[in-house]
């Protein structure tokens, strides 16, 4: 089961990177593994894509990095319009 949250993590970033669904991404690759996408496996899989996305942006040098709340928000302007 490591590697079907290994891989809704990696879904996770792709979806982030392309302001996309991130927990619709999730959900998909959890069942494409043959997975119950549980509240705990997403949750699991969000916190593996979260520090994977913070160690990818130490690696990039980002000084000021946007935060979960103002991605949201940014999100929802995006939808909005």
């Amino acid at each position: 089961m490591s590697n079907a949250i290994h891989e809704a993590a990696n879904a996770i970033i792709n979806a982030r990177d392309f302001c996309g669904d991130e927990r619709g991404a999730a959900v998909e690759a959890l069942r494409d593994a043959g997975v119950e996408p549980t509240l705990k496996r997403i949750a699991m899989a969000f916190f593996e894509a979260g520090t994977e996305w913070q160690t990818s942006q130490r690696e990039a040098g980002v000084t000021h990095p946007i935060g979960a709340d103002e991605r949201s928000s940014i999100h929802r302007g995006l939808d909005e319009g």
